[in-house]
């Protein structure tokens, strides 16, 4: 279940962002008007909404097709992860405002394609305890996503405007990492 806790927690920091900073970034860093902000402000949020289709409809359809969780979850959530900090980096780097949008937004709709496998994990390994899994999986999320403010924060005050997105790659790799390695959809958190 750590590793349940530890993937989900890699997500919702990475996610944190867009809900909270993201605003802040394109007001004080990209320099945006707030008419602006308003319509490029939602470009990336929409993008997630649509990777939370994609990626549930590719996990469940990996399930359908082959009957293996482990594949159908994998497959799915540590590409996610991947690519959404392939889009992250150039993001940061660029100095054109449109192109870091639609950078982030590209990033945000593969981050997005976690939530699925993330969310169907706890009910693949909880069995009658799926709602304890999940629980414990959203704290963790939600501790990590705390932890923003810290880390956005200290370093968006100090005029450290790409860091913060290097971090987020960096803990994109580690969730891609631990899905690959240490989440197992097959093996019940129950039975020992």
């Amino acid at each position: 279940m750590r590793a349940i806790a530890l993937g989900y927690a890699c997500f919702f920091f990475g996610t944190n962002f867009y809900l909270t900073w993201y605003p802040t970034y394109l007001r004080e860093h990209r320099h945006l008007t707030l008419a602006a902000l308003g319509v490029w402000g939602s470009v990336p949020l929409v993008a997630g909404m649509a990777g939370d289709v994609v990626g549930g409809w590719l996990s469940d359809w990996m399930f359908k097709t082959t009957g293996k969780a482990t594949r159908a979850r994998r497959l799915v959530a540590a590409p996610g992860f991947l690519l959404a900090g392939v889009f992250v980096v150039p993001a940061a780097l660029t100095e054109e405002a449109t192109t870091s949008i639609l950078c982030l937004a590209a990033s945000f709709f593969f981050l997005e394609w976690v939530i699925g496998p993330a969310w169907a994990v706890p009910m693949d390994v909880g069995g009658q305890f799926s709602g304890t899994v999940t629980g414990v999986m959203n704290m963790a999320g939600a501790l990590a996503a705390s932890l923003t403010a810290v880390v956005y924060g200290s370093l968006f005050d100090r005029g450290f405007w790409v860091a913060p997105f290097l971090v987020s790659a960096g803990v994109m790799a580690l969730g891609a990492l631990i899905w690959i390695f240490l989440i197992d959809p097959e093996k019940s958190v129950v039975d020992g």
